[in-house]
This record gives structure tokens, sequence and C-alpha cells, in this order.
């Protein structure tokens, strides 16, 4: 059983270098083609994960149309936001939002607007807007241990600092639940 005793043997290591060239070569013409620096104009379309923005799920209680919730975004001066609506349970409505980045968009510009999607949602769910309390999913970590260290419900005594860190593992299990 010689069958294969008469192929041919080919040394690919010998053109190794030409085609790591090749590799290259065509690698970098791809990227000069798509060339992504060039934002809007470029060939490939950056998702947010590239641009940045905001990304929040929302949940509301009935039954809430999609159309309605881009209404009261555009109302509320939110007019370029992506609304995506999920199925969820019976009586319970669940949507994505998704506003790409201003140019030049810091963390507080970040922060203003989704106070501002926040406004424009609270007149659609009026059971939510009624309600005195801060909504957990959107209050930032900071404000929250802000919050809890002056109102120090456990009552821990000594500096600022100290009551700060005794309700850390607080917050930090509020916001991964």
């Amino acid at each position: 059983m010689r069958i294969f005793e008469h192929l041919p043997h080919i040394d690919f290591m010998k053109a190794k270098g030409i085609a790591f060239a090749t590799s290259w070569a065509i690698i970098l013409t791809c990227f000069l083609w798509i060339h992504p620096w060039k934002g809007a104009a470029s060939h490939v379309k950056l998702g947010m994960q590239f641009t940045g923005g905001i990304d929040m799920m929302v949940q509301f209680t009935g039954d809430i149309h999609q159309d309605a919730l881009r209404k009261a975004l555009q109302d509320g001066g939110v007019a370029n936001a992506a609304v995506v609506a999920y199925a969820d349970r019976p009586g319970l409505s669940l949507f994505s939002i998704k506003v790409k980045a201003r140019k030049g968009q810091d963390a507080k510009d970040s922060s203003a607007q989704i106070d501002q999607i926040i406004a424009a949602l609270r007149g659609i769910d009026p059971g939510a807007a009624s309600d005195h309390r801060p909504d957990l999913n959107t209050e930032s970590v900071g404000a929250m241990l802000d919050t809890w260290s002056k109102a120090n419900p456990l009552g821990v005594t000594g500096e600022d600092s100290a009551i700060r860190q005794a309700y850390e593992p607080w917050i930090s299990k509020v916001t991964r639940a």
C-alpha cells in the first residue's frame, strides 16, 4: 500500500515571507478601503459600542406601544432615539432605547441626556410619575451613595468617609440585582 509514495513534496516554509507580505498587504488594503476614521462617510457604519451613546432598557406596566414611546421622546427633545419593543410578559411592555452620542459629548452631557429621556418617559406611566421614590434603575451609584450616607439609616458612626465605606457594599448589592 504505497499510495502516498509518489506525491509531490512542497516546501511551504520557503514561501513564508511572500505569504506574510501578501497577508499584510490585503489587511492594509482593506483597512484603507473602509477608512473608519471618516465617521459617517466611512464604508463601515460603527455601532454604539464604538461611537458612544446611551443604551437603556425600560419597562412599563400596561400595554404601551412603540410609537407612543417615540412620540414622547420626540416631544421631550430626544428626536434621534431608536426604540425597539421586546415581547415580555402580558401586562408589561419592555423597550430598548438607543441614542447615539453627539460629537464632543462628555459624561456630564450624557447624564443630562439620560435625565431628559427619563423626564420624557415619566408621562407615559402615570403610576411611576406620581411615585416620589428615586428610580434605582436610573440613579447613579454616586448619587445613591450620597443619599444613603446623608440619611444614614443604619446609624453608622464616624467620619463621612467611614459612613460612605459602610454603605458601598449595600449599594453594590442593589445595583447588581
